[in-house]
């Protein structure tokens, strides 16, 4: 199963060995023997966006925004179309992660939050 395992997106610059993690963590054996993924696979199959535009303009607190620099899915207008709804969101990039920051740059991405926790 950690053979097969491929982030979607797949553009990443986590460790191997962190990518190996995830991979055993992710999966479960069933009664029967087989693997199966931990996650609700569902979650995947809806490839219809959905507008949350409503919802953004109704957050009143304090709201960060994350992204990785190099992320396929969230390009940096992404963040100007929130800002635009939720003006109280603060934008923080972690320079070099792409889509899955916490994987690729775990410490950048605690440095981009945890000050906003405080």
């Amino acid at each position: 199963a950690a053979r097969r395992f491929r982030l979607l997106p797949s553009g990443t610059s986590a460790p191997p060995e962190i990518l190996a993690h995830v991979a055993r963590m992710g999966v479960r054996r069933r009664d029967d023997g087989q693997l199966t993924l931990k996650f609700d696979r569902g979650t995947l199959s809806d490839a219809i966006p959905r507008d949350v535009r409503a919802e953004l303009a109704a957050i009143r607190c304090p709201l960060l925004y994350v992204r990785g620099e190099k992320s396929a899915l969230v390009p940096p207008k992404a963040y100007e179309e929130v800002r635009a709804l939720a003006p109280q969101a603060e934008l923080a990039v972690v320079a070099g992660a792409y889509h899955h920051v916490m994987l690729d740059d775990p410490a950048g991405f605690a440095a981009a939050v945890l000050p906003s926790l405080a």
